[in-house]
């Protein structure tokens, strides 16, 4: 009996080429409306704000990657003090515990590259899932992401790993801490007094899911056997940053759980968005850096572009917000230097690979697995 296998259609080239057409359209439209809503430029200086300041906090404690604490700055913020200090400590919390993960199973497991790989799979599953489905779901992503983060660069660099971990959680606490700080000056001494008060419009409540979701689980294995195939890779002589790939896999694997019914389109849209988001951003930091000729004040001028841009993008009404989180990442890890008196943009460019080698092992790897899983269901029919 013949089998007929559905492919969805966001897999389709001529589909991937019809929405990156209609992203750009959109994308240039929002641009135009820059400076135009006072609600959204308040939240765009505010993140600004809190970004510069956690550029500066980094330096001054000397972390390794200032642009991952510039991204905390950005990634916490939020409208109000309340909800920027809840969503940072999930950050902070998530991030501890991953951390104090992975260096326990470092120093005591000794495990063997290939038994790294699966354990690596198993947590990175296990987190992936309940980051779908159970309560606080940041806090789990942060988990899952500080452990794979530490994992993997403890796999290239053993001799660092204690550094690399202490230094993972300093840069988010500084980064959530001039976010908070720099969110509670603005919503009490700009907000409540600028601003006219926000209607009050009725929200749904979220999506109650029961703890065992059968297309969750499948869609948290994918993600975490595209880490441990990561994994397997972190052996190898390669000048990118490996972390940054684990990064990308797991951010593109949540979805929103009304989504998991039809995951394959949302993961493809996620893929999209984060693509395109990742090169503009990366592609613009990469050409700020080449103009800025090694200039702190060039730099940090070209930073604030960057986050401006990408936090406009994110808070816009065309529904390409992830894009612009992205645009965002990408462009901090670039573009934001470890040390000024020497910028280096081979080192951002790394990150930018690292980037890059998460689309390459998770896309394959997830869209095989997928048409795999619906021959399978079709034949079963």
């Amino acid at each position: 009996m013949a089998v007929t296998v559905v492919i969805p259609e966001a897999m389709l080239p001529s589909h991937a080429l019809s929405q990156l057409k209609q992203l750009l359209l959109d994308l240039g439209g929002d641009l135009r409306r820059f400076g135009r809503d006072r609600r959204r430029l308040i939240d765009e200086l505010e993140t600004l704000a809190s970004v510069l300041l956690a550029i500066l906090l980094g330096h001054l404690a000397g972390v390794q990657h200032v642009g991952w604490a510039a991204f905390s700055g950005y990634i916490v913020m939020r409208s109000n003090v309340r909800d920027s200090f809840a969503r940072g400590c999930l950050r902070v919390l998530g991030t501890c515990i991953g951390a104090g993960c992975a260096l326990l199973v470092l120093h005591y497991l000794h495990l063997q590259t290939h038994a790294q790989a699966v354990l690596l799979g198993i947590v990175g599953s296990l987190t992936l899932y309940l980051t779908l489905v159970g309560r606080h779901g940041y806090a789990w992503l942060l988990r899952g992401l500080t452990y794979a983060m530490v994992i993997l660069a403890g796999l290239q660099t053993p001799d660092q790993i204690e550094l690399f971990a202490w230094s993972r959680l300093l840069e988010v606490v500084l980064g959530t801490s001039a976010c908070v700080l720099v969110s509670a000056l603005s919503t009490y001494a700009i907000r409540n007094r600028w601003l006219p008060k926000a209607p009050d419009t009725p929200t749904s409540a979220p999506l109650a899911l029961a703890f065992w979701q059968s297309s969750a689980l499948r869609h948290a294995l994918q993600g975490g056997l595209a880490l441990a195939l990561l994994s397997l890779m972190a052996g190898w002589k390669i000048d990118m940053d490996i972390s940054q790939a684990a990064i990308t896999i797991l951010a593109v694997m949540v979805v929103p759980p009304e989504r998991l019914g039809d995951a394959s389109k949302a993961v493809s849209k996620r893929l999209l968005h984060r693509m395109l988001g990742c090169l503009l951003g990366g592609g613009l930091a990469a050409l700020l850096l080449l103009l800025g000729q090694g200039s702190p004040w060039l730099i940090l001028a070209g930073v604030a572009i960057g986050v401006l841009i990408g936090r406009h993008i994110e808070n816009g009404p065309l529904g390409i917000g992830y894009l612009g989180m992205q645009f965002a990442l990408a462009f901090l890890v670039v573009m934001v230097p470890d040390h000024y008196d020497h910028i280096d943009p081979v080192a951002g460019m790394e990150r930018l690979g690292g980037i890059l080698l998460g689309f390459i092992v998770l896309e394959p790897l997830y869209f095989a697995s997928t048409w795999l899983i619906s021959r399978r269901s079709a034949g079963r029919r």
